[in-house]
């Protein structure tokens, strides 16, 4: 679906007509789908189509380039709660926030069963309080094989991020933190890994 701008009655007609009916869906392609649509119709949008995947053995997420922020977070939290399946969640470029990115690591980290394999959220402006929430999951998890979070404002919360990944260093494969601010303390940890 992605490069196409849904409006909240497609998105409903879509929701209905297609999405609950693929009963095998695994990869799910929402990156870019509300180009010039008001602001305030974005979550209700996406709540629908991410009510009709709930059920879904879906693997693959990916939700960038959709400027939704903290709001558009809430329509798919209870999704990254409950989904046993999830392996790869792409967020990039849909102004999360500190806060949007504290949301995403609450919630996956109420989901037992989940365990991420590649996390995206680049130009997301996360900053330290997000990173270092999410920080957390990927400690927990131990399964993380790909990260990219470049131009997220993040400066001490790199350390939070790399101490997390020492968790994943049988399975770290990929690691892009560029454009962030790196100090002497975290170039010390980055050595150590």
């Amino acid at each position: 679906m992605s490069a196409n701008s849904y409006g909240l009655e497609p998105c409903r007609w879509i929701a209905d007509n297609v999405l609950k009916h693929c009963a095998n869906l695994k990869r799910v392609d929402f990156s870019d789908i509300f180009t010039t649509r008001a602001r305030e119709v974005l979550p209700p949008s996406l709540k629908l189509l991410i009510g009709a995947i709930s059920d879904k053995p879906i693997v693959d997420l990916d939700l960038s380039a959709n400027a939704f922020g903290p709001d558009g977070v809430r329509s798919f939290v209870s999704f990254l709660e409950t989904c046993p399946t999830l392996e790869a969640l792409n967020v990039t470029n849909c102004g999360l926030g500190p806060e949007g990115g504290k949301m995403i690591a609450a919630a996956i980290m109420k989901n037992k069963h989940m365990h991420l394999k590649e996390f995206y959220a680049s130009r997301d402006r996360l900053e330290n309080p997000g990173i270092e929430a999410l920080s957390a999951v990927f400690a927990k998890h131990r399964t993380l094989q790909k990260i990219e979070v470049y131009q997220n404002g993040i400066r001490l919360g790199l350390t939070h991020l790399f101490k997390a990944l020492l968790s994943c260093k049988d399975t770290i494969r990929h690691v892009d933190v560029s454009d962030n601010v790196i100090k002497r303390s975290t170039t010390e940890l980055v050595a150590f890994i």
